[in-house]
């Protein structure tokens, strides 16, 4: 959803932040989100929107971001997540998730073309049934015939 807010988690710590702003998250004091521990880099991180929903980028940290032991450079935040900075299974955890976050709602586009899809299914439908009917009464005709 376009609107929506993203609340970032750390231990205690949270950010809010609407599509149009950029957090960075890492262990410099100037960060959106400040994560002091050995680790973690300076600039570990960023997070915004790119229009089309949230993105993580891991900003070449030096010990990483992962998420279900995946190092991660890029991730689409499109549901609630715990990613990992600075190691696969011991890293200081960051919670994200999009505020009021469901399945989106199919795009009319999407919709229109499983519909055109239907129809052309149970065209088809109607086509192999009255070619087999045509083929039957056929063969009975040839049969009679002879």
């Amino acid at each position: 959803m376009p609107g929506e807010v993203l609340r970032i988690r750390h231990r205690g710590a949270e950010v809010e932040i609407a599509p149009g702003e950029e957090a960075a998250v890492g262990a410099d004091p100037g960060s959106t989100l400040v994560v002091a521990h050995p680790g973690i880099s300076r600039h570990h991180l960023t997070v915004r929107h790119d229009g089309r929903g949230w993105v993580l980028e891991d900003a070449g940290s030096t010990n990483g971001t992962f998420r279900d032991g995946e190092r991660l450079a890029r991730f689409e935040v499109s549901e609630p997540v715990t990613v990992l900075l600075g190691h696969p299974t011991d890293g200081e955890p960051l919670d994200l998730a999009p505020l009021g976050a469901s399945s989106p709602p199919a795009a009319p586009d999407a919709v229109a073309g499983l519909l055109a899809a239907t129809r052309r299914l149970v065209v088809a439908s109607w086509v192999l049934a009255a070619v087999a009917l045509a083929t039957i009464a056929l063969a009975v005709i040839v049969l009679l015939v002879d």
